[in-house]
């Protein structure tokens, strides 16, 4: 979804914070329980040993039991519960990685960022919503109280734009468009937009970009 042309942001923002819920409600013993019975009963069905050879368990030399020791001796010490120490080398550090991950990707100040161009996008239902659109606008210095006033005008303008029979947009670019005309009396939020149409939104979208710009040199 994340990498589709026709993202909707709002809905990626949704699905992250669901993604996260999930992952911590997978970060507990019953859950585990359930993973670890369904790995046996697998290992049991494709005759597979699921239980570790035990090796030989090092000594430590009997001339350093005195001594405090500040470096390795070549010692390791093993988990004889293979279940335990699966759960704590393995499979918690495995989903705290993955929420480490999302949350650093879709930080609060990110989310903020997505679900305001989102509300730009013309086939949004968000679009020109106005909680949306403010946090967006503080990233970048707007005036909220003319983007308010603006909101109100664009609004107004859009409803008697197509009454009298314009299409409406689908495009963010349309939209950029159609406000450019109009920009010193809608001055933030074409600011804004403009801001929008240039944020690739993943990594997907300068992958896409590359490719066309690599066939408009290759074949044009």
């Amino acid at each position: 979804m994340l990498q589709s042309p026709s993202l909707d942001l709002s809905a990626a923002v949704s699905l992250v914070g669901s993604l996260l819920d999930t992952l911590q409600k997978y970060r507990s013993e019953a859950f585990f329980e359930v993973v670890w019975r369904e790995a046996e009963e697998m290992a049991v069905k494709c005759d597979q040993s699921w239980e570790k050879t035990e090796k030989r368990q090092p000594k430590t030399n009997r001339r350093l039991h005195d001594y405090i020791l500040t470096t390795s001796t070549g010692e390791r010490r093993v988990d004889k519960n293979d279940r335990e120490n699966f759960k704590r080398h393995i499979f918690y550090p495995v989903l705290d990685s993955m929420t480490g991950e999302l949350q650093r990707r879709f930080s609060k100040r990110n989310c903020t960022i997505m679900k305001g161009i989102q509300a730009l996008h013309p086939q949004s239902i968000t679009f020109l919503q106005e909680d949306a659109l403010f946090s967006f606008a503080k990233f970048f210095d707007s005036n909220v109280d003319y983007l308010t006033s603006e909101l109100q005008q664009i609004k107004r303008l859009l409803d008697c734009k197509e009454k009298s029979g314009m299409q409406r947009f689908t495009t963010l670019l349309e939209f950029v468009v159609f406000l450019e005309p109009f920009k010193e009396l809608f001055l933030e939020l074409f600011r804004l937009a403009k801001t929008a149409i240039v944020i690739p939104v993943s990594s997907a979208s300068c992958e896409r970009s590359f490719s066309a710009l690599s066939l408009i040199k290759n074949h044009l």
